[in-house]
């Protein structure tokens, strides 16, 4: 199965090198790269997200293409069965993508041109787009790698928190003033860090006794 948008930015003519691809890479799904063609204008503005929504994605997915966010795809009958999309807006893309390495499946890249210079190609705003599918791709991370978004930071604000301690101690050492926003940004640093590494192995562990 082959999918692309239906606003004239994509091109059916590749629809043949799609199905090529599946058969001869054994592949389970085929993503068309704008970043493998070098005759792609893609906006400036447009490359800066995607960039972003790619390192999000291929962070928790451990996926290593170079266009995760592209919408033309083809999908072999192995994928379609073993997939299970539950996100029903713009981020099923990427939580097809972060499905990948759980299924076993086999992704490969071809090269395809877009086109930018048609007028009306999408009903939302890209900035708004963006910051949906981020938020998608965040609430995906929560569920599937709750430690990397929740306990990686909690551990960053206790080492905060001790930072701002020791600043504390060191200054009433030497001056036997004892100062309260120190206290304060070392207490909640900690408190914040504590509560988010926590939280990161409750639902860790969930995770591991809901897919058991």
């Amino acid at each position: 199965m082959t999918i692309l948008d239906g606003d004239g930015q994509h091109a059916p003519s590749y629809i043949t090198d799609f199905i090529a691809a599946l058969k001869t890479n054994k592949a389970d799904i085929v993503i068309g790269s704008r970043f493998m063609e070098t005759n792609n204008t893609i906006p400036k503005y447009r490359i800066g997200g995607m960039k972003v929504l790619n390192m999000a994605t291929g962070l928790v997915g451990n996926i290593k293409t170079t266009d995760l966010q592209s919408g033309y795809r083809a999908y072999s009958r192995r994928a379609i069965e073993k997939i299970k999309v539950i996100n029903p807006d713009m981020g099923a893309g990427s939580e097809i993508l972060m499905q990948l390495n759980d299924s076993n499946l086999n992704v490969v890249e071809i090269p395809i041109i877009v086109r930018y210079d048609i007028e009306g190609t999408s009903s939302k705003n890209p900035v708004s787009h963006g910051f949906g599918v981020l938020n998608s791709i965040s609430r995906l991370i929560t569920e599937k790698q709750p430690l990397l978004l929740l306990g990686l930071p909690g551990v960053a604000f206790i080492v905060i928190g001790f930072y701002y301690g020791l600043m504390l101690l060191r200054l009433y050492n030497q001056t036997g003033y004892f100062s309260m926003p120190l206290t304060l940004l070392a207490g909640f640093s900690i408190i914040f860090g504590t509560f988010g590494v926590f939280t990161g192995l409750m639902l860790k562990a969930i995770s591991r006794f809901a897919t058991k």
